[in-house]
């Protein structure tokens, strides 16, 4: 599963010092903007990352599928089309549950 990739956009409540963000955070996330970005995965994709597998249930209620669509995007678009790094949008789940330990996901 993907964590959050950018904390400035993950909901309207973020503005709001006690909105998930800034309560992941330990601060208001308006107050540190380096920290944040020190924080999100999106500071650290380079031509050199490594492949990678992304899962995200289309109907998290927690994580917004969008944020793992912003962390696949940015690895298409930094490592170039020869990087192998795989999305999977899985519909009619959420956050978690049993598919995580279902026979599919251990043959990756």
């Amino acid at each position: 599963q993907t964590p959050p990739s950018n904390f400035s956009c993950l909901s309207r409540k973020h503005e709001s010092p006690d909105g998930p963000e800034s309560l992941f955070m330990g601060f208001p996330i308006q107050d540190k903007p380096e920290a944040v970005k020190a924080a999100s995965p999106l500071t650290y994709v380079t031509k050199d990352t490594p492949p990678m597998l992304l899962v995200h249930g289309a109907s998290d209620a927690h994580v917004p599928v969008g944020q793992s669509r912003l962390l696949y995007d940015r690895l298409k678009e930094v490592c170039g089309s020869s990087a192998v790094h795989e999305y999977w949008e899985i519909q009619g789940v959420g956050h978690f549950g049993p598919w995580i330990d279902s026979p599919e996901m251990d043959k990756i």
